[in-house]
């Protein structure tokens, strides 16, 4: 039974770390937080789903020209990847495969997938 709660506890811990990460490398790029943010934890990913306030430049940006704002989210999405992946295994000791995201600017909507590398 204590090896289970252990388990759980390891668990919450890591959740707990990886959304301090995620809001300090939003913070790093964007100069805020995200509003929501879930974390879950498997054996092998890792998912994070957020919401996130809209950068009120790029607003004006998406007004004036569509396909520029969509290139500079694909270049600040690109960004956020690498500087969360290398936090992930520096800080929090990762072994991390990829890091996918994805953005809906519409909803605020973010989905990022952690893939680990198998242990063998």
């Amino acid at each position: 039974m204590k090896d289970k709660s252990l388990l759980t506890e390891q668990r919450q811990s890591l959740k707990k770390d990886i959304a301090r990460i995620y809001n300090e490398v939003n913070k790093e790029i964007f100069q805020t937080g995200v509003i929501q943010l879930r974390v879950e934890v498997t054996d092998e990913k890792i998912l994070i789903f957020g919401l996130h306030k809209r950068d009120p430049a790029l607003q004006i940006l998406e007004k004036v020209d569509g396909a520029l704002t969509m290139w500079a989210d694909s270049l600040l999405i690109d960004e956020f990847k690498k500087r969360f992946k290398y936090k992930m295994e520096t800080i929090v000791g990762l072994n991390v495969f990829s890091v996918l995201k994805d953005y809906d600017p519409s909803t605020g909507s973010a989905c990022l997938t952690i893939i680990l590398k198998k242990m063998s």
